[in-house]
């Protein structure tokens, strides 16, 4: 419930009287006292002028002062006083003494000026990385594409020596059967001839220039792909049999008993992403498959450039010979 409180007409009330101070207390001192009078020719104080016990100015010239004790007029100096500035009156408000900058020292740059450090600058990215190892060398070999941190395979049996030999000197294809999967898959692979390494390599670098491999372990890895398509001459498992064509065309391998028949390529393309896609549709069908016969590839152009090295090795190429 709200409460109406009307003061209209209501008669001003005095304010009550303080109770008389007790003689010899404080107050009563204090009202003994007789009003402060100025003497006539006294100067006025200016805010902020500092006094002493006596109520005298402290930094008035000495002529004034006898100006506040009997009421001379002041002096000419009276009009030099100056009041020190606000807020510097006490002793706690004084400003403090910094030290000023020396005008030896050179002024700083301008923040316009500062330009920060150009940064590093990646390399393009259609351009291939350098594939080097940690000491500087390469990690892929130049001739078979064998990565170089894989354990390397065993030297050749006397028998491989003599097959390798026989075929270089007779100018065929050299040829040699793997057996995976404690026999349950037999493979076979062949060597290629110039003009057959040539078109992997123009495959390669085709693809490379058209941004489709952009670094130098993609395109090692491109070209035993390609390799594969051509080298594999056989697949023989217990329920799929494949023999392929021992070259490629007339024209890069005229003394294959075989072909490849493959529909015209593009202009600056070739035969063998058609012949790739043939593979993995119905020879190579899964990805273990593949990567399994794609290693044991890898082995057998290993195996090769390692007799190739071993050509000027004496001794080693008679049937009983061996490394040294």
């Amino acid at each position: 419930m709200s409460r109406t409180i009307d003061l209209r007409g209501r008669a001003p009330q005095k304010p009550p009287l303080l109770p008389t101070p007790p003689p010899g207390s404080v107050p009563s001192l204090l009202s003994a006292l007789p009003p402060v009078q100025l003497v006539s020719g006294q100067p006025p104080l200016l805010e902020g002028t500092r006094l002493d016990a006596a109520g005298r100015p402290l930094n008035a010239p000495a002529a004034d002062l006898s100006a506040w004790l009997v009421g001379t007029p002041p002096t000419q100096a009276t009009a030099e006083f100056t009041a020190p500035p606000l807020g510097l009156t006490r002793p706690w408000e004084q400003a403090p003494d910094y030290p000023r900058p020396s005008a030896a020292l050179a002024p700083a740059p301008p923040v316009a000026n500062l330009v920060p450090p150009p940064l590093p600058v990646a390399p393009p990215a259609s351009e291939p990385l350098p594939e080097t190892g940690a000491a500087g060398g390469p990690v892929t070999c130049p001739h078979c594409e064998w990565p170089l941190d894989r354990t390397d395979p065993t030297k050749p049996e006397p028998g491989e020596v003599v097959a390798f030999l026989q075929a270089q000197l007779g100018q065929l294809p050299y040829v040699r059967e793997y057996t995976l999967f404690d026999g349950a898959l037999r493979i076979v692979f062949r060597t290629l001839t110039v003009g057959e390494i040539d078109l992997v390599y123009r495959q390669a670098y085709r693809e490379l220039e058209r941004g489709v491999l952009t670094t130098m372990p993609d395109f090692y890895e491109r070209l035993g792909r390609l390799r594969l398509c051509l080298q594999l001459l056989k697949l023989s498992a217990p329920s799929v049999q494949r023999d392929l064509p021992e070259g490629l065309s007339p024209e890069t391998n005229p003394h294959a008993r075989g072909f490849w028949q493959t529909a015209a390529p593009e202009p600056g393309e070739t035969q063998l992403p058609q012949i790739e896609a043939y593979l993995l549709a119905d020879v190579l069908r899964t990805e273990p498959i593949f990567r399994v016969v794609n290693n044991a590839c890898a082995r057998f152009n290993r195996a090769v450039a390692k007799l190739e090295a071993l050509a000027d090795t004496p001794g080693f190429w008679q049937p009983t010979g061996s490394a040294t």
